[in-house]
């Protein structure tokens, strides 16, 4: 049997490493008031839209940038926003607030999401509410996961203090879709931490994950509340709240009425840590294949903690 040794605070430290980074880095802003085509990036001059801004600066090891995104929903219709934001290595983005900076893909029969990290590190994303996110595979989007944001082959990336609702991935052409709040996909040193994730689903033949699909090797799934996601297919779906692969830890978290055909709240596999949690009011079931671990459902080996400090409070799931 696999050790379940976990360098936590090995994993710990490079993260506060990396968030202080962003304390310190250069700043450019983004509101509603903002020109795109006079303004500069300063605080007094802003720039208009967050794709703007991003074309038009680099970030360094050396120097890393935030973007500081001022109150307001950003979409098509409010600013031209384009969705979706496809972030860069070394550049970060700070909202003003769940409840004051909102990205909205939802005008003109969506089909972007909201925001892309593929092939970056060193990025940071927190203060947002992101909404009405679409990934499907098609024609012009040949990624059907991460509906609300999509990590593929990054690191050193973290998600903390947003708000993800009603995003959605959807596959009609057969596969899977995966994550249709978040998707980490291929991805290490990720950290997700501190999020509000509900409302969001998955839809194929295949589904995986409403919430949040964790395809991550030492990351940290952290202090979240997974509420209200599913996944659904006719053959069989898995992890409504929250579908862990690799060596994860999943900490703290509060994971309630989420639905899918096996795990209803959390399906997992491989050597994931599952500890501190509150799993509640899951359900599996549905689909043609569905009714295994309404609360959590494990294809493979892990460790789900069971001992007074590390324990789950783990209730009131159903089949």
């Amino acid at each position: 049997m696999k050790s379940f040794y976990f360098p936590l605070y090995s994993i710990i430290l490079l993260f506060l490493l990396f968030l202080t980074s962003s304390v310190f880095s250069e700043k450019f802003y983004v509101s509603l008031n903002g020109s795109d085509s006079s303004g500069t990036g300063s605080q007094t001059n802003p720039w208009l839209t967050i794709t703007h801004a991003l074309n038009s600066i680099t970030g360094t090891q050396a120097n890393p940038h935030t973007i500081v995104v001022d109150t307001g929903r950003y979409s098509p219709a409010t600013n031209g926003e384009n969705f979706p934001i496809v972030m860069k290595s070394y550049i970060s983005l700070q909202g003003s607030g769940i409840d004051s900076t909102i990205l909205d893909a939802g005008e003109n029969n969506n089909t972007n999401r909201i925001i892309t990290c593929a092939n970056v590190t060193a990025v940071n994303i927190h203060g947002l509410t992101i909404t009405n996110g679409y990934a499907n595979r098609d024609a012009s989007n040949n990624e059907n996961s991460g509906g609300g944001i999509l990590i593929k082959n990054s690191s050193y990336l973290s998600v903390y203090n947003n708000r993800i609702i009603n995003c959605s991935a959807e596959n009609y052409s057969g596969g899977f879709a995966r994550g249709g709040g978040v998707a980490c996909l291929s991805s290490g040193f990720i950290l997700i931490d501190n999020n509000i994730i509900v409302d969001n689903f998955s839809l194929a033949d295949g589904a995986q994950s409403g919430g949040v699909y964790f395809q991550v090797s030492e990351g940290m799934f952290s202090n979240n509340l997974l509420q209200s996601n599913w996944s659904g297919a006719l053959f069989g779906s898995a992890g409504g709240g929250l579908s862990c692969f690799n060596s994860s830890m999943i900490i703290g978290n509060t994971i309630i009425d989420n639905r899918a055909a096996s795990g209803g709240g959390i399906s997992f596999t491989g050597p994931c840590l599952i500890a501190r949690n509150t799993i509640r009011d899951n359900e599996a079931g549905t689909g043609m294949y569905g009714g295994s671990g309404g609360g959590i459902f494990c294809y493979d080996e892990g460790f789900i903690g069971g001992s007074h400090s590390n324990g789950n409070n783990i209730f009131n799931n159903t089949l």
